[in-house]
């Protein structure tokens, strides 16, 4: 598995839409989508981590080159109040489900 944990920081007011907008990815979501999780931070001052994962590199990568997941990211980047902190890396382990 291969996945994307981002940081940033929401503009004041805008959780619940980001919220909807993690919803509406979830339920339609892109090939090799396996999950994601969103933190919000007990440090407060509206930051948040987020972490999603794909069944491997390659899906990833055409998930992210994807126009219609780029038009949604669109969307939630208007939600944030700067650019996030990107760390892509390989899932070495998970919970056995």
């Amino acid at each position: 598995m291969y996945g994307t944990v981002s940081r940033y920081r929401l503009k004041p007011g805008t959780e619940a839409q980001a919220l909807a907008l993690a919803n509406e990815l979830d339920t339609n979501p892109s090939p090799g989508y396996v999950g994601a999780y969103m933190f919000r931070l007990d440090a407060g001052n509206d930051e948040y981590i987020s972490v999603g994962v794909w069944s491997d590199r390659d899906m990833y990568r055409k998930s992210a080159e994807d126009e219609r997941q780029q038009q949604w990211f669109a969307r939630f980047r208007e939600l944030m109040a700067g650019d996030p902190e990107w760390n892509d890396g390989e899932v070495i382990w998970a919970p056995r489900r």
